[in-house]
């Protein structure tokens, strides 16, 4: 027996178009905004560290002054107190205006308010060192260097957690 196959009327398969590229698939819009954050917490951690080192600069500046001070000035002496005294004002310049006209018993008062860092003997050195006749010191500058800087630590220290 021969077969024969009445022909159909059939079409060809029509095959659905490729998937384009729109819409996005909810994974790839999670990935672009997670990129969005990125780049935007890296914008503004740079930003706040520029802002940081900004600030930092006349801390940085004074300690480097002071150390040149330090090695320049071996025993106590009315100079080095002074030299002392206006590098500590132009610090508070930055950081604490209303203290760069003290002077005196004011001035000592208002570092012995701000941080517990310095004697009674280094505060009086401070306060009225300047204005004592040159004999009348005895005793080695360094531990006096090493307050002042304690001083400006802790000070740098507070003022950034109050003001950043």
């Amino acid at each position: 027996m021969n077969p024969i196959t009445p022909q159909l009327p059939l079409e060809d398969i029509i095959l659905p178009a490729a998937p384009g590229a729109w819409p996005l698939a909810p994974g790839w819009w999670l990935l672009l905004v997670l990129m969005l954050l990125l780049i935007a917490a890296t914008f503004l951690l740079l930003r706040r560290r520029k802002r940081l080192q900004a600030l930092s600069l006349p801390y940085r500046h004074i300690t480097i002054r002071l150390n040149d001070l330090q090695t320049q000035h071996k025993r106590l002496s009315p100079e080095m107190i002074q030299d002392i005294n206006t590098q500590l004002k132009i610090w508070c310049r930055h950081r604490y205006p209303q203290a760069v006209n003290l002077y005196g018993k004011d001035w000592a008062v208002f570092l012995a308010n701000s941080n517990n860092s310095f004697s009674t003997d280094e505060l009086r050195l401070l306060g009225t060192g300047a204005y004592v006749p040159e004999g009348r010191f005895d005793g080695d500058a360094g531990q006096l260097f090493a307050a002042v800087t304690q001083w400006l630590e802790q000070s740098e220290k507070h003022w950034r957690r109050s003001n950043v």
